[in-house]
């Protein structure tokens, strides 16, 4: 996984300040907030997905302009580039949204919070920067094809 000065450099690439992204650090890499929520107020298919607890969270600590959650994903797909085998940088994030990502949260009665853009502005920033982020993440160029 990338250390904490990674995350922090490419959050305030991304626009993130650096006391939310040291925040979204600890709650995920320390985890022990989970211990807040009770499992029932989440619909019966998230009971059992902790993201759906923490995004929750993140969602609640800035609504308006949703940078806890942008933090959150970033955090994530920057440790999904360092530990996945897929070697294209584009491919591994297209991974990330498609089968890591919890894209729709429904908080309540028909509503849902989608987080589609957040994960666009990310997937766009990573691709713009793919070499710089494989070298920070590797240590070296990504491969050729």
């Amino acid at each position: 996984m990338p250390n904490w000065l990674t995350h922090a450099s490419w959050a305030s690439r991304a626009g993130i300040s650096e006391s939310t992204a040291h925040i979204v650090n600890q709650v995920i890499d320390y985890g022990s907030f989970s211990t807040f929520f009770n499992v029932k107020e989440a619909p019966d298919q998230f009971q059992d997905d902790q993201r759906y607890f923490i995004i929750k969270y993140l969602y609640r600590k800035d609504p308006a302009s949703n940078s806890y959650v942008k933090a959150y994903y970033l955090h994530l797909l920057l440790d999904h580039l360092r530990e996945t085998r897929i070697r294209d940088v584009d491919a591994a994030v297209n991974d990330f949204i498609d089968n890591k990502a919890l894209i729709e949260l429904p908080i309540g009665d028909d509503i849902v919070l989608n987080f589609r853009r957040e994960l666009d502005d990310l997937a766009s920033m990573i691709h713009e920067n793919r070499e710089e982020i494989w070298s920070d993440l590797h240590g070296s160029r990504p491969p050729e094809g």
